[in-house]
């Protein structure tokens, strides 16, 4: 057990170096998850402490800061998200476009 968790501790540690958005982007995953999991302060004030890494500078933004309190509403609400099916495959790039269009026209 002890192996395995130091093997997915450099799993993250080496996939941080290798994608665009560095080890904060791989750590908002699993963040998201143990909040959603575990509604407790630490989990989520890991996320919030993670998303604020994971968007620094813009951090600063009117829009970022307001979307702070999303995790402890989003693990509030009930709700029965696909996690398979066309449902992930479309929200990515509807999602990236949505943002797209918000830099281009604020």
């Amino acid at each position: 057990d002890l192996l395995l968790r130091v093997l997915a501790l450099a799993g993250v540690l080496l996939a941080g170096t290798q994608v665009e958005y560095g080890l904060p982007g791989v750590l908002l995953a699993p963040a998201f998850w143990w909040a959603l999991r575990e509604p407790r302060p630490l989990p989520y004030l890991l996320l919030i402490g993670v998303d604020i890494a994971q968007n620094f500078p813009w951090i600063v933004s009117p829009f970022a800061l307001l979307a702070l309190p999303l995790p402890f509403l989003i693990t509030r609400v009930p709700a029965n998200v696909p996690r398979s099916g066309r449902f992930p495959w479309l929200f990515y790039p509807v999602h990236l476009l949505i943002l797209a269009l918000l830099d281009r026209f604020i």
